[in-house]
């Protein structure tokens, strides 16, 4: 997944093909919920807010094509300072919102809000369990990880040893979750009891980012920031929650995050120093990451990756430029170059919608930790 940064509104020209277009930017506010609370003793510690949501439309979080007719080819949309997005179908996303503390959605092509989920600390990153309706909230500072049930509107605490910094959906309902550095493991969790089952013990050393392979049950971890470190391959055994003997591939520059193809088939190490020759993300081959295909060259320095719903095409930042990329072939198939804001604003984020038919950058301000964010969606082919 990815690690966390900062954000802030500005005014930004993006340059798309031969085609500048002009983005004026501004905060949208976002009504909360009310709530009640509950809480229930025990281990692990799970206190549940039942919530009367924010009145908006609801969402198909199962949906798999994207509605764009009467859509301008690009646009951006202003929301409150955000660390992370999960883009759903036809504009809809769902984005951590860091001034309100709470899980909000959003269609950013027309304005229209949907339901707002309150959490008792500050989200950071936004993990998507699509086939159970679950997402997953890091929290700053706090010992537990929220999720959110979009089919009830629950939101439960799982409690952990430690803050948790990334997470990888795993097989049927279940999760693995980093932990920060000092622990030097990770949390295997149950989504279905909000649980925590067993915690691995691994070797890295440092802040570790995740991703999984569902069909070979590979585990993926890139350490976070680190020059010199290596990324590594695990199989998983879910019978025994064991962790196989580490496979080490490409020596780190900047881990940013992991990226797992829906087919399973190909692994994106997404690292500001690249993986080897120049600054590309390599295609490495899930069943052993010691093996690539080719790259997809971002150009300095790439930040973020998503593959697309049916794993052909690649969209990716390098913080300042947003770029599709097939593949197959790993050539840049559209392009939006020439970010006007200042050196401090980053796009942390690239992303294909659920349905294919879009893709979104998140922008931040890599210093203020409440100016407002901007998201930025074009629409593919």
């Amino acid at each position: 997944m990815k690690r966390v940064l900062w954000g802030v509104v500005y005014f930004s020209a993006l340059l798309i093909g031969a085609c500048t277009k002009n983005y004026s930017v501004a905060p949208i506010p976002v009504p909360g919920p009310t709530a009640t609370f509950t809480s229930t003793s025990g281990s692990p510690y799970t206190p549940t807010f039942t919530f009367t949501p924010t009145p908006g439309a609801a969402l198909n979080i199962n949906c798999s094509s994207d509605n764009t007719s009467g859509m301008a080819v690009t646009g951006s949309y202003g929301i409150p300072n955000s660390a992370s997005i999960i883009p759903l179908c036809s504009g809809w996303i769902i984005y951590a919102n860091r001034v309100s503390n709470t899980v909000s959605e959003v269609n950013v092509v027309t304005g229209q809000t949907g339901n707002s989920y309150q959490l008792s600390a500050t989200p950071e990153l936004l993990i998507f369990d699509q086939a159970d309706g679950w997402v997953y909230a890091t929290l700053s500072g706090a010992d537990s990880l929220a999720q959110v049930n979009l089919n009830t509107g629950n939101v439960t605490y799982i409690s952990l040893p430690a803050p948790a910094v990334d997470g990888a959906v795993a097989n049927s309902g279940y999760l693995f979750v980093s932990l920060d550095s000092s622990t030097d493991s990770l949390m295997y969790v149950n989504g279905s009891t909000a649980t925590t089952v067993t915690a691995l013990s691994i070797s890295i050393g440092d802040d570790s980012l995740l991703g999984y392979d569902k069909t070979g049950n590979y585990l993926y971890v890139l350490p976070a920031g680190c020059s010199g470190c290596s990324a590594v391959q695990y199989s998983f055994n879910a019978a025994t929650t064991a962790l196989g003997s580490p496979v080490t591939g490409y020596t780190t520059g900047n881990g940013e995050e992991v990226d797992v193809s829906p087919d399973n088939n190909h692994v994106a190490f997404v690292d500001g120093g690249g993986n080897g020759s120049g600054y590309s993300i390599d295609d490495y081959n899930s069943s052993n990451i010691q093996s690539s295909s080719g790259s997809w060259n971002t150009g300095a320095y790439p930040n973020s990756a998503g593959f697309s719903p049916n794993s052909q095409e690649l969209v990716a930042t390098n913080d300042t430029d947003l770029e599709v990329f097939s593949v197959a072939t790993h050539a840049v198939t559209e392009s939006w170059q020439g970010f006007t804001q200042a050196s401090y604003y980053w796009m942390t984020e690239a992303r294909f919608s659920r349905g294919g038919g879009m893709f979104f950058g998140l922008e931040v301000d890599s210093i203020s930790s409440s100016a407002a964010s901007t998201v930025v969606w074009g629409l593919f082919p």
